[in-house]
């Protein structure tokens, strides 16, 4: 068996059993985290994904990235001192999600 045909194995056998349908949309969400499967996860298990599949992911990344930047990580002094050993004193950084600089 190729590592390609273990994996599509191993994908049809976590969509059959660790996961559940959502009622409202029919999409198919993880058991453990409640997100929806991703569609290169049914692709490679040469499954069909469910109708709303695609819509309930888009509806998941949004909620996430809403959330996100609504409560930003805080910078600690680690991440800082990390940041300018990366990039420089006197630079600065963009996180590109909520625009937020940070002056190095």
């Amino acid at each position: 068996m190729t590592v390609l045909e273990q994996r599509r194995n191993d994908y049809q056998d976590k969509i059959l059993h660790e996961t559940r349908e959502d009622p409202e949309t029919g999409a198919l969400l993880w058991e453990a985290s409640g997100n929806p499967v991703p569609l290169d996860i049914f692709k490679t298990a040469w499954i069909e994904a469910p109708e709303g599949q695609a819509a309930a992911i888009a509806a998941n990344t949004a909620a996430f990235l809403a959330e996100y930047r609504a409560n930003p990580p805080k910078i600690d002094d680690e991440q800082m001192y990390e940041m300018r050993a990366a990039f420089g004193p006197g630079e600065t950084v963009v996180n590109v999600i909520t625009g937020e600089k940070t002056f190095l």
